[in-house]
């Protein structure tokens, strides 16, 4: 890793640093990636605004920190970069919401900023993937410890194709023991998941509710397997699921997101 003293002379040399300091983004920056000792001021408001501007906010701090810091000064520390980018980063999924009959769920982003970063570095590519693939919010999960969100991260290694899979398994369920059969039944089982799972009542409902059919499942709410493409459908899980994705799971991700934003 470079040294962290040289780094944060090119940092106060940048136009970067001229545009924000004295902000919460540059004064983040400096305590938590270039372990300065300065108070931090406070980012007002960050509740009250909407997925789109929490995005486009993040977004454009993100763009700035490439073109105004790591472009001018040809930063290429891949490691210290991205301690630069994880510590202003504010993530838009819990300003975007969405409700089914009173049970406030969510956002869960396709796409995390740790991902994008991890294929493509100190690249535009890094803030132009996240500005097109974090836009709009696909999928909606119930607010709550432990959620959907949360765990199929840690069961599916974050693949929403094979969450989806699972959810259809326990609506499609006649039985408990059925059901018990899904690898995210104790998530199932929380109180706000509970109770969204019953009001949805159908794997159906639920394509509707996100209006996804024909775009991540077929006219038989048949879920498609992303990675494998070309129109195939998954028949059962797999024995093991990795966080790192294959190149075709994350590119035909993509043009899956492509097809929703389309529609």
């Amino acid at each position: 890793m470079s040294d962290v003293n040289e780094v944060l002379s090119l940092y106060k040399s940048s136009s970067f640093y001229k545009k924000y300091k004295d902000t919460y983004f540059s004064d983040i920056i400096l305590r938590d990636a270039l372990k300065c000792k300065n108070s931090i001021h406070r980012y007002y408001g960050l509740s009250k605004m909407s997925y789109e501007d929490v995005h486009r906010l993040s977004t454009d701090v993100l763009r700035d920190l490439f073109n105004k810091f790591a472009k001018e000064v040809d930063f290429n520390d891949i490691e210290l970069f991205w301690k630069m980018i994880y510590s202003f980063y504010i993530d838009p999924d819990s300003n975007g919401l969405k409700e089914l009959n009173g049970i406030q769920c969510t956002a869960d982003g396709l796409f995390s900023i740790r991902r994008i970063y991890r294929k493509n570095g100190i690249d535009i590519q890094t803030v132009e993937e996240y500005a097109v693939y974090r836009k709009i919010p696909i999928f909606f999960f119930p607010q709550e410890k432990n959620g959907i969100n949360s765990r199929r991260n840690f069961v599916f290694g974050d693949r929403i194709d094979y969450t989806l899979y699972d959810i259809k398994l326990y609506l499609d369920a006649k039985t408990d023991e059925e059901r018990n059969q899904c690898k995210l039944i104790s998530t199932y089982k929380l109180p706000k998941t509970k109770m969204w799972l019953e009001e949805l009542g159908s794997f159906k409902n639920l394509v509707d509710w996100y209006g996804i059919e024909d775009i991540f499942v077929n006219d038989n709410y048949d879920v498609y397997d992303i990675e494998r493409g070309n129109g195939k459908v998954i028949s059962a899980h797999l024995d093991k699921y990795d966080w790192d994705w294959s190149e075709n799971y994350y590119s035909n991700l993509k043009g899956y997101i492509d097809r929703f934003v389309r529609k």
